[in-house]
């Protein structure tokens, strides 16, 4: 899921300087949908920081299975 979004643009006569600075309208029932088909809530590679990719399917197989059963 991404965000679309611009720095200082203009909505609504308001400007906003970062995404989490906006209402983010509907949110809360995306997020509840999202985690109503079993997506973790989590960054199993840590949260994104600037656009450079770093994809790595091995970690997130790891720190998202459910613990082994004894």
């Amino acid at each position: 899921m991404e965000a679309l979004f611009f720095p200082w643009c203009r909505v609504g006569g308001k400007t906003y300087e970062s995404l989490v600075d906006t209402p983010c309208k509907g949110w809360d029932e995306l997020h509840g949908w999202v985690a109503s088909w079993g997506v973790a809530d989590a960054w199993p590679m840590g949260k994104p920081n600037g656009l450079t990719g770093k994809r790595d399917e091995r970690i997130w197989r790891i720190s998202l299975s459910p613990p082994a059963k004894s």
